[in-house]
């Protein structure tokens, strides 16, 4: 069964690097829960988007209703803008667990028409994904409630790295759920000049788990 990891992709360098730093320990009580498109496909989503194709919400609407349920009682995995390439269109992929089952579904981007849909008998890895993504939405609400969004946490990182929001040339945050320290954090990296930072931020508390930095040779 194809499977959506809760963890975004983190841009690799791809030349040799050093470590120059150490893991901070992280103040946190208890555990908490838990084919990319061509340029060319990207850009016509990009545009579409913008001229008067439904909207994900749509999208998940349709869905739910061919599935006979209601948004209150899924776990949605994924709802995204993608390129069909066997039909040329563009269509939304969302997918969800309900009642047991795993639901894949592929949304007309233009129409909201119905593309495919699946269902399947949810197994041990869907109930742990699921488990996982349930416990990454209570974290988010509890950093939201904390006051700790996703700018503040790369604030964070920057004032322990030293280094001005300015002088960086990429970043990026989100949340993520660190398998080593049992609970879902605030993944952040950001590239200045040659040296590429990592911070695991609590997203309760603001503590530090863990940190590096890489190097250029």
């Amino acid at each position: 069964m194809r499977k959506i990891n809760l963890m975004t992709g983190i841009i690799a360098l791809t030349v040799a690097a050093t470590m120059i730093s150490s893991v901070a320990v992280c103040a946190a009580n208890g555990p908490a829960p838990a084919a990319k498109p061509a340029v060319e496909s990207t850009q016509m989503i990009q545009t579409a988007s913008k001229n008067g194709q439904i909207s994900v919400e749509d999208a998940k609407a349709a869905a739910f209703a061919h599935a006979g349920l209601k948004e209150k009682d899924v776990v949605l995995r994924k709802a995204a803008l993608d390129m069909d390439d066997d039909r040329g269109i563009l269509k939304y992929d969302v997918d969800f667990y309900a009642e047991d089952k795993d639901f894949e579904y592929d949304i007309d981007a233009a129409t909201g028409a119905v593309i495919k849909a699946e269902r399947e008998a949810m197994d041990a890895e869907d109930y742990a994904e699921m488990k996982a993504i349930k416990e990454s939405m209570k974290t988010k609400e509890a950093a939201k409630a904390a006051g700790l969004n996703e700018e503040g946490a790369l604030d964070i990182a920057l004032k322990h790295a030293g280094v001005a929001k300015s002088d960086v040339s990429f970043k990026k945050v989100h949340l993520d759920f660190d398998d080593d320290l049992g609970k879902t954090i605030y993944d952040v990296e950001f590239h200045v000049g040659i040296k590429e930072y990592n911070y695991d931020i609590d997203p309760t508390t603001g503590a530090i788990c863990a940190f590096d930095v890489d190097i250029d040779d």
